[in-house]
């Protein structure tokens, strides 16, 4: 599926900055425009768009579906991005993966966040 390059920008906020809020999408949005408009370096090399920014190979994990042989879980193309008509965005994550929870896994730790999220975890036992 082809994107646009607002599309690929929005989709790039959400996966390497949506837990850190605002400030943190603007960071990453800084980052990729800096090295959109730089005209010596690195980037200076590239071409001048946003998917030739993003899709370099090694700058974003976001953009990978896999990383070492494994399934990226936190990638760009888990995320629906709709532009509302005021001109907002909204972002829907979209569950490409089914998980299979096999039973060693009960000894591994549940991370807080995952806990705080659904009150009826308990910690496994030990942890």
């Amino acid at each position: 599926m082809a994107f646009s390059d607002l599309e690929i920008l929005a989709r790039i906020l959400k996966c390497e900055a949506g837990g850190e809020g605002e400030n943190g999408m603007k960071a990453v949005a800084c980052v990729v425009m800096n090295r959109v408009n730089i005209t010596y370096g690195e980037y200076g090399r590239l071409e001048k768009t946003i998917r030739a920014i993003i899709y370099q190979p090694g700058q974003f994990d976001c953009v990978r579906e896999t990383i070492r042989g494994n399934y990226n879980m936190q990638n760009i193309y888990k995320v629906k991005v709709v532009k509302q008509t005021d001109g907002t965005i909204q972002y829907t994550k979209v569950l490409h993966a089914t998980y299979n929870i096999q039973d060693k896994m009960y000894f591994y730790p549940i991370s807080n966040t995952e806990l705080f999220k659904n009150h009826k975890l308990v910690q496994n036992t030990g942890w």
